[in-house]
């Protein structure tokens, strides 16, 4: 019979199993000094980066698993602090699903649209495009003031054609212009006679 003062005394162990010293296996036993022994347990346990018997993975070691596991396409299994794995960094770029470390997928941009990117000149109220990746949500396909080309909902984008006047309006002098936010500019144009000073104008 095991004494307090023993830790331990032929088979009665106090309750000590190698897994509870942090082994994956094997068997304590008492020498005869009544002092454990924990030669016959087997594995370091979980964190030594071998996998060992009741462990799923260890550290950087995942055995054989991968994201084909359980039916991703991309991304890596992690494995935990218990040596269990987490399949939580897996996902399939293309399935209209936000998952792992994606930022979109497919239209599910997260309620993004063009306006978003109105500091690189992009504008409109249509949804963000996104990437190939999944792991960005970008501006293309958005109309773009300054590019040169009249999308959307701008009236220009860059110098004008036929910029005089009375081609916008009730003028009959001046040019019209384009503004940055890609909308006409009417404020050179004048027409003489309707008692407001405009444009060149020196009286009316």
């Amino acid at each position: 019979m095991r004494q307090p003062n023993e830790a331990c005394d032929g088979t009665d162990l106090g309750g000590v199993t190698c897994q509870g010293q942090g082994f994956s296996g094997g068997e304590v036993t008492c020498r005869e000094d009544c002092t454990l022994d924990f030669g016959g347990c087997t594995g370091s346990g979980c964190g030594d980066e071998v996998v060992d018997p009741g462990e799923q993975c260890d550290g950087t070691n995942l055995g054989d698993a991968s994201c084909d596991d359980v039916g991703h396409a991309q991304g890596t299994p992690a494995c935990t602090m218990s040596c269990t794995l987490d399949y939580g960094g897996c996902y399939t770029c293309g399935d209209e699903m936000i998952e792992g470390p994606e930022v979109c997928d497919g239209t599910k941009v997260q309620g993004a649209t063009c306006n978003d990117f109105a500091g690189d000149g992009y504008h409109g109220d249509g949804p963000a495009t996104c990437s190939a990746d999944c792991m960005q949500i970008v501006p293309d396909g958005c109309p773009q003031c300054g590019n040169m080309i009249v999308e959307g909902d701008e009236a220009c984008d860059g110098p004008i054609a036929d910029a005089a006047c009375d081609n916008f309006g009730s003028y009959d002098a001046g040019s019209v212009s384009c503004t940055a936010e890609c909308t006409i500019d009417t404020s050179d144009c004048s027409k003489c006679g309707n008692g407001i000073v405009e444009g060149d104008e020196d009286c009316e």
